[in-house]
């Protein structure tokens, strides 16, 4: 045994290039201070395996790559199930290099059990987050969440990724430039004789890079040979290898370029060449901050690069180098003038002689310990403040979703709860994959408490904190700020007076693009209403979200919070809280509604519907008993609201449990029943000429099947075809 700490570096491909790179260099920093494994999850090239220094531990994973939600579950259940060493041992940190677009890769970090996790962005994402597809998107979430310090290569990158991944938002995360080694700047001999290369005295330029499109090594060739023809002398060098190499050299062959544009392959000599170029140009057409100009500018060379992230943070724009944008004829003008004034690139040499160094291995080095040894995560020892409670039951497709959005919160002093209700799907295996983050916790019960019942559980039996959101194991936040937001505004509007804060939310229907948005109808940021104002707002206008209330936990608990046995217990619980007191609505979305065809209002019995609806103005009678309104000023509004939530649920229950023409009588019988004026009140007709053509075409269908090939069933058929 060495006696030190045991890290684990984790990366999705070994491969020549930044990112790999980036993750050898690194280790081989680090490998005095600590034991390290090294685990790859995807492809690796033998020469990069053979550079690794000895010591090292290496292990790969070989995934097969993940293409949906369904396969990607399959892999977690792998991973769980696999004897994966680096997932049995426990590190003192986890460090993730270029994964975020690897499913395996995010799966690993969550599972990883390890003291401290930290995330490095090397680029951004090529894809837009939103047209990932949807295993990716969560496990990129995942990543993230999981991390306790994310480190991009540059500014750049990381609002890049702000601007797309909604779990960005809130993250601790710090710059970390890529490590380089180049060793002391020297004196450059300005005698060209002594330079790795023949030019005949004509100025050089270096590149070094991957000879792939994005690199932009085409564009270099033909930039030297249109100066070339114009009469502007230098020989360009270019070390690196890669796939477009074949056509590269054609190319130069060509546009008789042989001599002058010049690929080395790969070099050993690398810093030296950088040493001794008179001018190093990089025209990448994406960076996400490239390490060669670090390193040349660190050897005091003056540096022509595009304008890609990395470059503003690094170049001072004709002062310590040159920016040019990613427009030919300006590149152009600029390299010319690079190359034909002499004394132009000897003051960007001065100046970077006189700047702060750009790389400072010892600093870099010191400050990356200090983040691997820095005190682990760790559970609040006070109870947490707001606790977001999750119930599910066979929610397996959803779940992931939901807790990701609820650990994606800013908010500091938050525990995030699934309450799984005996599912018998594989929720329990998603869960696993939260197992490290202190904030979450995971409660099966042994038998099906049923819906309201498992409500009340998580209330009463695991909730530590004074204030609670309940968000359904099928639904998902998508306001990282949410809680904070509301929590403040509680606060603001005087705490324990508060009942709860209500902010809107989206319906979306699940694997589809439609969604509609429900904001509640207030003026301004917010607005505070009593329990009577909130009524009389909710008839007039339909507003009410369950997934974006924070409410009083002690206060709801006292007033029997998901104590009714229907469907609408969520509602009936929030509007007998509005009674006991004041109500803040926030003007902004808290989170989506997934509609799915699976939810409990989709699928309620005819005969339970009524129960559903009187809630209504039985809690309504009760305001005005405490006088906080006059049922006589709300009638219409009042009337109109339960109209409208009876047609809503009888049309959810066409096809169900409404099948034949005597149900129609029955939905007219429970109207009657809940409020007489609904019968015939225009938001309750659409489902009455729903139900009605629904039945007339089976009846009609069924005196079709009767009469058969008789001529009388021809009528019968333009009518069905004319009702369709």
């Amino acid at each position: 045994m060495s006696g030190k700490e045991k890290i684990l570096f984790l990366a999705r491909e070994f491969t020549k290039g930044g990112a790999a790179f980036l993750a050898l260099r690194h280790i081989r920093r680090l490998q005095s201070r600590y034991d390290i494994d090294f685990l790859v999850t995807g492809p690796c090239d033998d020469e990069m395996i053979g550079l690794l220094p000895e010591g090292i531990e290496l292990f790969r994973l070989n995934a097969t790559p993940i293409q949906s939600d369904s396969e990607a579950i399959d892999a977690l259940a792998e991973l769980l199930n696999r004897k994966i060493i680096p997932l049995l041992r426990s590190y003192r940190a986890l460090l993730a290099t270029s994964v975020l677009t690897d499913w395996h890769a995010c799966a690993v970090v969550g599972l990883a059990r390890a003291g401290r996790k930290l995330v490095f962005v090397v680029d951004e994402l090529a894809v837009p987050f939103a047209n990932l597809p949807y295993h990716v998107q969560r496990g990129l979430e995942y990543c993230l969440l999981q991390a306790d310090i994310v480190l991009p290569v540059s500014e750049a990158v990381w609002a890049k990724v702000k601007a797309n991944v909604p779990a960005a938002f809130g993250r601790k995360w710090e710059i970390l430039r890529p490590p380089i080694d180049t060793g002391p700047a020297v004196n450059r001999s300005l005698n060209p004789q002594s330079r790795a290369w023949p030019t005949g005295g004509r100025p050089a330029v270096l590149t070094v890079a991957r000879l792939v499109p994005d690199k932009g090594i085409y564009d270099c060739l033909r930039l030297h040979h249109r100066l070339h023809g114009e009469g502007v002398e230098f020989d360009w060098f270019v070390v690196g290898t890669g796939s477009q190499e074949q056509e590269l050299e054609a190319a130069i062959d060509s546009l008789g370029m042989s001599g002058r544009f010049v690929l080395l392959g790969e070099r050993a000599d690398v810093y030296q060449l950088m040493r001794e170029c008179d001018l190093f140009v990089l025209l990448s057409k994406s960076e996400g901050c490239p390490t060669v100009v670090i390193e040349a500018m660190s050897l005091g060379r003056p540096v022509l690069m595009t304008d890609v992230n990395g470059a503003a943070e690094l170049i001072e724009h004709m002062k310590t180098g040159v920016i040019a944008p990613c427009d030919p004829e300006k590149i152009a003008g600029l390299l010319r003038k690079l190359i034909m004034e002499p004394d132009f690139r000897e003051t960007i040499e001065k100046n970077l002689a006189k700047r702060e160094p750009v790389a400072d291995a010892a600093r870099e080095i010191s400050n990356l310990i200090e983040k691997i040894e820095a005190p682990e995560r760790i559970a609040p020892g006070l109870e947490p403040e707001v606790s977001i409670l999750i119930p599910a039951y066979n929610h397996e497709r959803f779940l992931e979703h939901a807790v990701a959005s609820a650990l994606m919160q800013d908010f500091a002093s938050l525990e995030v709860i699934v309450a799984d209700d005996a599912s018998t799907d594989r929720t329990p295996l998603i869960a696993e994959m939260w197992r490290s983050d202190p904030r979450f916790h995971y409660h099966r019960s042994k038998e099906n408490l049923g819906r309201t019942a498992n409500y009340r559980h998580a209330l009463h039996q695991l909730a530590r904190g004074k204030w609670a959101l309940t968000l359904d194991g099928d639904d998902h936040l998508t306001d990282p700020a949410f809680i904070s937001v509301a929590w403040d505004s509680v606060q603001r509007h005087g705490g324990d007076r508060v009942a709860f804060a209500m902010a809107g939310h989206r319906v979306c229907k699940w694997r589809t693009d439609w969604e509609s948005e429900q904001k509640p109808p207030i003026a301004g940021e917010e607005e505070v209403l009593n329990g009577g104002e909130y009524l009389k707002l909710l008839f007039a206008t339909g507003f009410f979200t369950h997934l974006g209330a924070l409410y009083n936990r002690p206060l709801a608990m006292a007033h029997h919070f998901y104590s009714a046995e229907i469907s609408s217990s969520d509602m009936e619980s929030f509007l007998r809280l509005a009674l006991e007191g004041d109500v803040v609505l926030l003007n902004r979305i808290a989170g989506c509604w997934v509609q799915h065809g699976a939810n409990a209002s989709s699928n309620l019995p005819l005969h339970r519907i009524a129960e559903n609806v009187v809630i209504f103005r039985r809690i309504a009678r009760t305001a005005e008993e405490r006088g906080l309104l006059r049922l006589t000023e709300i009638e219409a509004d009042l009337t109109g609201y339960e109209a409208h939530t009876l047609g809503y649920l009888f049309l959810k229950t066409l096809g169900k449990s409404a099948t034949g023409p005597l149900d129609l009588m029955k939905m007219i019988r429970i109207a009657r029943s809940v409020n007489p004026r609904t019968v015939m009140h225009r938001r309750i007709i659409q489902p009455w000429m729903r139900h009605g053509r629904q039945w007339c075409r089976e009846a009609m269908a069924s005196l079709e099947q009767q009469l058969r090939d008789s001529p009388a069933a021809e009528p019968i058929r333009r009518l069905k075809r004319a009702m369709s």
